[in-house]
């Protein structure tokens, strides 16, 4: 099986197919009015949950003028 057409013909139709249950699913979700939500990759590490307690000081943009001494532990990582 080295003939490189057949082997590029097999790959291009095996990434339509990929593509065509992609559109199946957001169709299917459409249909039953679910919300559909995009994340990349990297949008969906640094919003997943922390593996230590990280606490970060107000800012003073933000200080809580009731509690000025607290700090606030992260649940989730917000970075761009």
């Amino acid at each position: 099986m080295a003939d490189f057409a057949w082997i590029e013909a097999m790959q291009e139709e095996l990434h339509l197919a990929c593509l065509e249950a992609v559109w199946i699913f957001v169709a299917y979700v459409a249909h039953k009015s679910f919300p559909i939500y995009q994340m990349d990759v990297k949008m969906a590490f640094l919003n997943g949950p922390l593996k230590e307690e990280v606490y970060v000081v107000q800012l003073d943009a933000f200080l809580d003028t009731d509690y000025p001494e607290k700090v606030y532990r992260l649940r989730k990582l917000f970075m761009d």
